[in-house]
């Protein structure tokens, strides 16, 4: 139905959410937004020690490059959370 709001909780890695793009687009989904996927030692990723690195458990940056150029040709935005917010608390090694 338009308008109508899908949550799909995947768990897994880009190849995998990759090779579910059909179901995404069945379900009318236009938008993933992704948990942190960068690099950390925290709970979930919401502590990042690298937003320039992925971490490996979701695969490498040509995995990652792959996963959003198909959901892109599917008509589907992918969005991240980044947590911000604690990359000063990082650095200064409160976290």
């Amino acid at each position: 139905t338009p308008g109508e709001k899908h949550v799909l909780h995947l768990e897994g890695d880009f190849a995998g959410i990759e090779a579910k793009v059909d179901y995404l687009k069945e379900l009318g989904v236009d938008t993933l937004l992704l948990m942190p996927i960068f690099y950390s030692t925290g709970d979930m990723g919401y502590i990042p020690r690298d937003y320039f690195s992925l971490d490996p458990a979701y695969g490498d940056d040509a995995a990652f490059k792959r996963f959003v150029d198909t959901m892109h040709a599917n008509g589907i935005k992918v969005l991240l959370d980044a947590p911000e917010e604690i990359a000063g608390l990082v650095e200064e090694g409160v976290l």
